[in-house]
């Protein structure tokens, strides 16, 4: 008798606690009675999304993928949006794409045309240099800044802060670029 009473109590409980998480409570007031312990077990864990990249108005996606290009000769590698908008279907295609999987469109001209008019923001790496530790990226990046080249040693410092946030790395780095 005693276990009914429980079964029952639970019942009302997960009724209680999927009706505050917009969940049918009648449907998990019924489940509950038929798997009591199993149902409570799912209704404790939280619930699951999908994790989608967001994309601003331009179809440019929060996080950013490496793409080698070639300037004046040399090899340098360029962040460039993790999802794009193809120019001619609209469909959302990785950012690496060489041309669109969903209409064929060649996509070099965009990419050429993109790294052309966002040169200023985008973080331009020596080919290989995106995966230095931090002392050889403040190196780097001081080396940059000696030779002149101040917008180059601004993009170290960037991906310093970027990729080792909250260490002493960063702070030289901030202090750089704010100084």
């Amino acid at each position: 008798m005693i276990y009914v009473g429980l079964w029952m109590v639970a019942a009302f409980i997960s009724a209680i606690v999927a009706n505050n998480k917009n969940r049918s409570g009648v449907l998990w007031f019924f489940f509950t009675i038929l798997f009591a312990p199993l149902v409570l077990v799912a209704l404790v864990m939280p619930k699951v999304e999908k994790k989608v990249a967001q994309t601003t108005q331009t179809g440019e996606a929060s996080r950013e993928v490496v793409v080698e290009t070639v300037e004046g000769g040399k090899v340098v590698t360029v962040r460039m949006p993790a999802e794009i908008k193809c120019p001619m279907c609209a469909e959302i295609i990785k950012g690496e794409a060489l041309k669109c999987r969903f209409c064929g469109h060649d996509l070099s001209e965009w990419r050429e045309e993109y790294i052309e008019k966002n040169k200023d923001s985008l973080i331009l790496i020596d080919h290989g240099h995106e995966n230095l530790d931090p002392d050889n990226m403040l190196r780097t990046a001081d080396y940059h800044n000696s030779n002149g080249n101040s917008q180059k040693a601004a993009a170290y410092y960037r991906l310093i802060l970027q990729k080792y946030p909250e260490t002493e790395h960063a702070e030289i780095a901030q202090k750089s670029l704010s100084g």
